[in-house]
């Protein structure tokens, strides 16, 4: 047990350095933002209040390529992206999500940014452990898209929303032939040759550790449910509420697949698990309510740089 807690504590200790180094770089951000962009902006805003077809020409924003490298660190500039296109192919980005806040409500960083103010730099993590420390460069003004661009994407909507009735019928009916048939599989499939099936291994309601991360655990987190796609808070909690045994049928996040559910096996949680988690869970919370604390200052000094005030909140 002891060697378990020096084991996470020295991991947590590698971490905390890791968020240091990005918290450099979003120094660095700030800075470009508060003494060059925003007072900038302030200055355009002025001067053609009330005018129209006057574009803000920004400063040109450092380049921060050396500094990230300095620190060890990888720096990427994506393409720009709007709400609905596919994130950039920038590995482990597509699946980081807001690292403040529920996880069980956390935003994929798409929808974070999209909401963001510009050279606001913001923490992501995604589920293997890897932190991303990003920021919006551009904000472009939504376009209406003409008819022949939306036209097919309406109608892939249009089938896959009308597709989900009949695919839980189907799901229902396998749902029930398991119910008869006592759990047996095999002779399920007999009857729906069509059907596939996953096994997933016993996981817990909560992990407090990540596969193949160089940092090691991080944050008490919902645990994953391997072969699921995209499973969602509401299909997991319905699995960790069934009774062994029991048959569920539940549709993922997107609700383009619905899963008929056994559960196998149930194993009662042990207090040598959460003896394991109490250190973390106790970091965890520092470091929500220092994200806390951080946020709001930021939010108090945005305000106080909208009032035309180029100092930080008192207290700060």
């Amino acid at each position: 047990m002891q060697e378990e807690i020096a084991e996470t504590l020295a991991r947590q200790k590698a971490r905390d350095e890791l968020l240091k180094r990005l918290k450099k770089v979003q120094t660095l951000v700030n800075r470009f933002a508060y003494e060059e962009f925003l007072p900038m902006k302030e200055e355009f805003d002025k001067k053609n209040e009330g005018k129209k077809n006057v574009e803000f020409t920004p400063p040109k924003p450092p380049d921060l390529t050396n500094e990230v490298a300095a620190l060890g660190l990888k720096f990427e500039q994506t393409e720009l992206i709007g709400f609905v296109d596919e994130l950039p192919k920038v590995e482990g980005l597509g699946e980081a999500v807001e690292f403040a806040g529920d996880s069980a409500t956390q935003r994929d960083i798409r929808a974070v940014l999209h909401s963001a103010d510009l050279y606001d730099p913001l923490e992501f993590l995604n589920s293997q452990e890897v932190y991303f420390v990003a920021w919006k460069v551009a904000d472009v003004p939504e376009r209406e898209p003409s008819f022949g661009e939306a036209r097919e994407l309406v109608l892939a909507a249009y089938r896959a929303i009308k597709a989900r009735e009949p695919a839980k019928e189907q799901a229902d009916r396998i749902a029930n032939s398991l119910r008869d048939a006592a759990g047996d599989i095999a002779a399920v499939r007999e009857k729906f040759p069509e059907m596939e099936s996953i096994s997933v291994p016993s996981v817990p309601l909560w992990s407090d550790s990540a596969p193949n991360s160089l940092f090691g655990p991080s944050r008490v987190q919902p645990s994953t449910l391997p072969g699921m796609e995209v499973p969602g808070a509401e299909l997991r909690e319905s699995v960790f509420q069934m009774k062994e045994g029991e048959i569920i049928v539940a549709a993922n996040q997107p609700q383009n697949t619905y899963y008929v559910i056994l559960l196998a096996n149930r194993e009662a949680a042990s207090l040598e698990s959460f003896a394991r988690s109490r250190t973390l869970v106790e970091m965890q919370v520092r470091q929500e309510l220092t994200e806390q604390q951080r946020m709001q200052w930021l939010s108090d000094l945005r305000a106080e740089t909208s009032r035309g005030k180029r100092r930080p909140p008192s207290g700060n």
